[in-house]
């Protein structure tokens, strides 16, 4: 059976927090806060608690290394949300949909298999080439994907940000 919780993690303790959710956790935690640099700050730290207690990093991060980015950045996914009337009312927004940001973290009681790299960036569609900015295991590194490159080139056409990319 699965086991949903929602709280607000800063509203309560985070350590007494996060030890009452890891415990009540059958094999996965996933925890997700708004896409800023706090968002992402809050993230951050619950990552590295939950590695020190024996998780396994599933997603966003290729590894469970310290995080490399830096205090000036944040790591964060977009998601489409379809927006009602009354929440264009409220936000005075013309379109039926809004791109949320959010930061996330998803850890398993159980060893998995490591995913390569990330997509950290929106791909940068160029003439002959794309750009990818990429989390993998030795920290972010910037890719250039030729059109001579094949497969690889058509499935990084393909690719979108928050992608997987081997």
């Amino acid at each position: 059976m699965q086991k949903v919780f929602f709280l607000n993690l800063n509203e309560i303790s985070q350590h007494d927090a996060l030890k009452k959710l890891w415990e009540a956790a059958n094999n996965m935690l996933i925890i997700i806060e708004p896409g800023t640099k706090s968002g992402f700050s809050q993230i951050k730290k619950l990552r590295d608690i939950l590695i020190s207690r024996g998780g396994y990093i599933i997603a966003p991060c290729p590894h469970a290394n310290e995080c490399p980015i830096n205090d000036n950045d944040w790591c964060h996914f977009s998601s489409r949300v379809q927006r009602t009337s009354i929440h264009r009312k409220v936000k005075n927004g013309q379109l039926s949909y809004e791109d949320e940001k959010f930061s996330y973290i998803c850890v398993s009681k159980k060893h998995c298999n490591m995913i390569k790299s990330r997509i950290i960036r929106h791909p940068q569609i160029r003439k002959g080439h794309i750009i990818l900015d990429l989390c993998t295991n030795d920290g972010i590194k910037k890719v250039t994907v030729k059109k001579n490159d094949g497969d690889i080139y058509k499935k990084s056409r393909n690719s979108k940000w928050g992608s997987v990319f081997e």
